[in-house]
């Protein structure tokens, strides 16, 4: 029964969480904030003990103070010497806690999942602290049995108790609570919340910056019709540095936001914004953006952002320019979006296009003339599906997609629109490569 129930819990937990967080290689196990939580030094047997032992002991001081941990570990360790004496039968609980931490360390070592003192291990918090019962209730249990003494067994569960209050009050007033609180969040975003409440106007927008979206669609349920959530497609955010892509996610919310009256940025407050939108304003050389910071105590900060006039209409002209050049000349296959190969690039030119047109989800597949140029997990094809927002542009009745396609030599190109999450193809067109 406990093993079904594990394995229930193992099937309920990749079905609603897990499944979502799975990346080829490992989330952040190369150049991320998480590559010490994964085993990198190869099939070196001293490497993976020092890893396991290491690790596995960060994971438990991680959920109690390092006093519990070492009581627990000897508790649990004299429980499993005498099973291995035949001096007592097999905990589940005890079994099950083996296979968890076995299996975790496992997906470290593979570089599927990371392990030790990081909260991506907190879903081993239950089992972690089952075990370490049962083993402090376990082994009273034995030394009054040894001692023949049945009020001894309740003694040392008041006093383990004790301890464990004791400890954790030492450990819990370490903090500085006027800081941190039990939970070690600084997530202010109701405080900016307030402030947005107090100083939005009619025709403002609110673009929120990726790392921030979770948050806002907690508190905020729906989605307010005048808020925006970042959709630029970059890979290199996993890395958490708090302006990646800043310029394109700047080209994104003058683009989608340019009707607003103002715009109010939320993002992180270590990001030097006023600075980066500066330089943005330099390079597409616009006067500069006016930006105000509104900074409550916490991770996120709000910006107001205004004078972006001249920004937007430089993107209009940007990507107008784009759909005259592209649209001049005869398209490579004409299908509902008319397709164009040029400068190692597949641009989709649409007139005329109405919002309806850009709202199903695009699928790119690529097939190289050699399977070998792939990552390993590719298959017999490169897969770059993305959504109109990411990649494209409407302008006045005129919708234009550029995609910049891989350096390997290509045989073929698959590419329409499909109804996502059902998979009805809307439109499809196949295209030979000839570059």
């Amino acid at each position: 029964m406990p093993i079904g129930a594990f394995a229930a819990a193992c099937a309920a937990s990749w079905a609603l969480t897990l499944r979502y967080q799975w990346m080829p290689g490992g989330w952040n196990s190369y150049d991320g904030y998480l590559t010490a939580y994964y085993h990198q030094s190869g099939f070196d047997a001293a490497a993976i003990a020092e890893f396991a032992i290491g690790r596995t002991w960060d994971l438990l001081s991680y959920h109690m103070p390092s006093v519990i941990a070492a009581a627990a570990l000897t508790a649990f360790g004299a429980l499993a010497l005498a099973w291995a004496l035949r001096r007592r039968r097999l905990d589940a609980v005890a079994l099950l806690c083996v296979l968890a931490l076995g299996v975790s360390l496992c997906a470290a070592l593979l570089s599927a999942y990371p392990l030790g003192d990081v909260r991506q291990n907190l879903y081993l918090g239950p089992i972690i602290f089952l075990a370490a019962g049962g083993a402090f209730n376990a082994l009273a249990g034995d030394a009054a049995a040894v001692m023949r003494r049945a009020w001894l067994a309740p003694a040392l569960g008041i006093a383990a108790v004790v301890m464990m209050a004791l400890v954790g009050a030492a450990a819990v007033r370490q903090y500085d609570l006027r800081q941190y609180d039990l939970y070690y969040s600084a997530n202010n975003i109701e405080q900016v919340f307030a402030a947005l409440d107090e100083r939005e106007q009619d025709g403002d927008a609110v673009y929120v910056y990726r790392w921030a979206v979770p948050s806002v669609e907690f508190y905020k349920g729906a989605k307010p019709d005048n808020y925006f959530y970042e959709q630029v497609p970059c890979p290199a955010a996993l890395t958490r540095s708090w302006t990646v892509c800043f310029p394109e996610a700047l080209a994104e919310m003058f683009r989608e936001l340019s009707e607003a009256r103002r715009i109010w940025l939320i993002h992180n407050t270590h990001a030097n914004v006023q600075q980066e939108i500066a330089a943005y304003s330099q390079e597409i050389t616009v006067e500069e953006i006016a930006v105000e910071k509104i900074a409550p105590v916490g991770w996120n900060a709000l910006y107001l952002i205004t004078g972006f006039e001249e920004a937007v209409a430089d993107i209009r002209k940007e990507w107008r320019d784009m759909y005259d050049a592209v649209a001049s000349e005869a398209p490579s296959v004409a299908a509902d979006y008319n397709l164009y190969l040029r400068d190692n690039a597949l641009y989709y030119a649409k007139q005329p296009c109405a919002p309806a047109d850009t709202e199903d989800s695009f699928f790119l597949h690529i097939y190289p003339t050699n399977a070998t140029d792939l990552p390993a997990y590719s298959g017999v094809l490169e897969n770059l599906d993305f959504d109109f927002i990411n990649y494209g542009f409407l302008t006045d009745d005129r919708c234009i997609i550029r995609r910049a396609l891989p350096e390997y030599p290509i045989e073929r190109i698959h590419t329409g629109q499909f109804v996502y999450p059902d998979g009805g193809v809307v439109w499809d067109a196949e295209l030979p490569f000839n570059p």
